[in-house]
């Protein structure tokens, strides 16, 4: 708890600092839940509520010439493995880029092209990460040099390439290092198309990723369906996740939206059991229901009532795991 306070007079004290010089720009917004597990894979979890932070960020933002920014964000969060430990922060990005025409270079822990506008077009990650976040199989950052921009003039065609350290926002342990590129089309306004690959090499194990994206967008709602097969190779062992993913979110009023997710795994994940806040079962197949909606005046205060459900297939041995069934009240607000 000392941390966290030490942080935040810290962060606060920077940005009057800042402020007062005209440097900069400080931002942040925090969301969480109140839970309730009416039902769980893991009997031990059943019962359990409570309130948590999901992640608080903050963030300074700063233009350091015409064409030269830079950004610094901390995070924090309770942690999701249902213990009373404290939130913890750490550095979620740290970077400088620089401005070439359509073309833009970032060198530091930034946003990888993996699922950087997949989350942008799903628009709840209050609510829920990506499938891939999600399932702990790909990293959200990464500490590395990425090139991004535009191909064509009108915006038509972009790239997002990176070759990083594959750590995530850690240090580097290892002489592996990953490479990645998405590549998106937007032909009309209302149709955006995307094709991302990625592999890691290892010492030990060598993964890749393979995904392909579709979004519909029109006046108030947005339509998105996903695919995406995960393959690692740890000698003679390989390991291989695939799924699908669609989602849907629709204006029905000027504060209220409607929000809703599946995403099914035809493969067992062998890191289910890891994931925060939702932990699935490592030997099933699954599928993920995710219903909502999204109320709030100010885009800045949002109250999300949702509930999240997970239903198995059997394991090896034929026993079929119970339902999770998460019902929340999640909220969002900017600093």
């Amino acid at each position: 708890m000392k941390r966290l306070q030490a942080l935040a007079m810290a962060v606060v004290l920077l940005a009057s600092t800042l402020r007062s010089y005209g440097q900069g720009q400080f931002s942040g917004y925090v969301f969480g839940d109140y839970y309730r597990i009416v039902s769980n894979h893991r009997s031990e979890l059943k019962g359990k509520n409570g309130f948590w932070i999901r992640r608080a960020y903050f963030t300074y933002d700063r233009k350091l010439g015409e064409n030269v920014s830079s950004r610094l964000r901390f995070e924090m969060n309770h942690p999701g493995n249902f213990t009373s430990g404290q939130a913890t922060p750490y550095v979620k990005d740290a970077y400088v880029a620089w401005k070439l025409g359509l073309h833009q270079v970032v060198l530091g822990i930034s946003p990888t092209p993996t699922y950087a506008k997949i989350e942008d077009l799903w628009g709840y990650r209050a609510v829920e990460k990506t499938p891939l976040d999600l399932h702990k199989l790909a990293d959200s950052r990464d500490f590395g040099l990425a090139v991004k921009g535009k191909l064509s003039p009108d915006g038509g065609l972009s790239y997002h390439f990176m070759l990083g350290n594959e750590n995530g926002v850690g240090a580097e342990n290892d002489a592996g290092k990953c490479v990645m590129l998405a590549l998106g089309m937007q032909p009309i306004r209302s149709l955006y198309l995307e094709l991302f690959a990625g592999a890691n090499f290892h010492k030990e194990s060598d993964s890749r990723i393979l995904q392909a994206f579709v979004a519909y967008l029109v006046a108030g709602s947005q339509f998105g369906l996903q695919y995406s097969d995960y393959r690692e190779e740890q000698g003679s062992k390989e390991t291989r996740v695939r799924l699908v993913s669609g989602f849907v979110t629709t204006r029905i009023a000027s504060d209220l939206k409607l929000f809703g997710r599946v995403d099914r795994l035809f493969d067992p994940n062998p890191a289910g059991d890891r994931i925060s806040y939702l932990p699935m079962d490592p030997l099933a197949k699954s599928t993920l229901l995710i219903l909502g909606a999204d109320y709030g005046k100010s885009p800045d205060v949002r109250i999300m009532p949702n509930v999240e459900v997970v239903k198995y297939g059997a394991r090896p041995g034929g026993q079929k795991p119970a339902t999770d069934l998460i019902p929340r009240l999640t909220f969002y607000f900017a600093l």
